[in-house]
């Protein structure tokens, strides 16, 4: 995944990918160098050295047109195939101690295929609670990224 690891997942209006590509770029060098954007199926992945919730800090202070929706990315794996990354982000998430209260699979085709999977994984190692966060599972080619 090169220089940094995947912080923030940014949702923008169709269209305007371009212009917050660079916006994103203009608000995040000053503070990482080797911060980049790459499109990840619909959706803008923002890789750098700064945590999550300090990225996510900085765009919020920094108006950005066209973005609909900002995730922090707490746990990326990619072990080849889209199961296995399943099976290995949901495993460090438990050894982590991480609770959640709901878990869902975006996008929602790829969500068919491995939604039940997911979810009973998850079950088996005891991150699923009444309490605790919702969680967001994205896949992304074969890779796989939680996000809050």
């Amino acid at each position: 995944m090169g220089a940094g690891k995947p912080v923030l997942l940014v949702s923008v209006k169709p269209g305007s990918e371009g212009r917050v590509v660079r916006d994103l770029m203009d608000a995040l060098y000053p503070y990482d160098r080797g911060v980049r954007v790459e499109p990840l199926g619909g959706v803008l992945a923002v890789y750098s050295r700064l945590e999550p919730n300090d990225a996510e800090r900085i765009l919020r202070n920094y108006p950005i047109r066209g973005v609909l929706a900002i995730r922090r990315v707490l746990l990326a794996a990619d072990a080849g195939d889209p199961r296995s990354s399943v099976e290995a982000l949901l495993r460090e998430a438990a050894e982590r101690g991480l609770r959640f209260s709901r878990l869902e699979l975006r996008p929602s085709s790829r969500a068919r295929e491995l939604g039940g999977f997911a979810v009973g994984e998850a079950a088996r190692l005891g991150l699923l609670s009444r309490e605790g966060a919702r969680a967001r599972l994205v896949l992304v080619g074969s890779a796989a990224l939680l996000c809050l």
